[in-house]
């Protein structure tokens, strides 16, 4: 019995001893990088268009979110989540809606946010362009 106590103290003395001394990575200051985007379609959008957005993304460490902002012609915005692809890549698809009476420009902005771990973020964004909007009923 009294050889299992000295054996348990000398292996907490020992696991003690590999705390690591302090010595650590240090603070990730680094943003990902993107290397390319793509949406699809690449052409005139018009709402209720399904969009596929592509995304080639590293960082040092890694990435742990991406996400699509859009930002459609009425002023509303809607945020998805990109789920990983191959490799460095990330896609998500969505369909593309807003209030046709109530927009006031032309373009549908899509930004690509990819952030790692410790808050970094990479942003690329792309307009795409959209109908004009109809005219006003003059009654």
């Amino acid at each position: 019995m009294k050889r299992v106590h000295w054996f348990l103290l000398a292996v907490g003395l020992a696991l003690t001893g590999c705390g690591g001394g302090g010595v650590g990575l240090p603070p990730d200051t680094t943003p990902p990088v993107i290397q390319s985007l793509q949406v699809l379609p690449d052409g005139l959008i018009v709402s209720g268009a399904e969009i596929l957005v592509r995304v080639t993304a590293t960082d040092d460490r890694a990435v742990q979110t991406a996400e699509v902002v859009a930002t459609y012609p009425d002023g509303t915005e809607g945020r998805y989540a990109m789920q990983a692809d191959s490799g460095s890549g990330y896609r998500v698809g969505f369909i593309a809606q807003w209030d046709m009476s109530r927009a006031t420009g032309t373009a549908l902005r899509i930004q690509v946010v990819v952030a790692d771990a410790s808050g970094n973020q990479a942003t690329a964004e792309k307009s795409l362009s959209t109908p004009l909007p109809p005219p006003e009923s003059p009654f």
